[in-house]
């Protein structure tokens, strides 16, 4: 828990591993800056080892200045369209992935970027 979400210019992954099986429902990002930062995926992983992965624009959290805070809904396959237009996340799964079994979550920063009040229930 951090009182001010805070990005690094590294990026980096933050990696969560869970003993019983969770559903994940949504984070909110920050920062996710527009180009030259190259964006973010957000992973989640089954307990068959089985993936749904979010893709998420460079900018999807807002422009230079105004870069978030933004809710990625992690319960959807649809795509979101990001704060700045025209930004998305957008994502896919393995055949068979099974929402209520998540086991492993990376997120995986390639730039500037944070995430804060990641929402699950199990």
């Amino acid at each position: 828990f951090w009182v001010t979400p805070v990005d690094d210019p590294d990026g980096g992954d933050l990696i969560f591993d869970f003993l019983v099986p969770i559903e994940p429902r949504s984070v909110l990002l920050v920062d996710i800056n527009p180009p030259p930062n190259p964006g973010a995926t957000f992973l989640l992983r089954d307990g068959a080892g089985r993936r749904r992965i979010y893709s998420i624009d460079a900018g999807w959290t807002g422009t230079w200045g105004n870069a978030g805070p933004h809710r990625l809904d992690l319960t959807t396959l649809a795509p979101q369209p990001g704060n700045a237009t025209p930004t998305w996340a957008r994502a896919t799964e393995d055949a068979g992935f099974t929402h209520s079994d998540v086991r492993r979550i990376i997120f995986h920063n390639l730039s500037f970027g944070a995430m804060d009040e990641l929402t699950i229930c199990h």
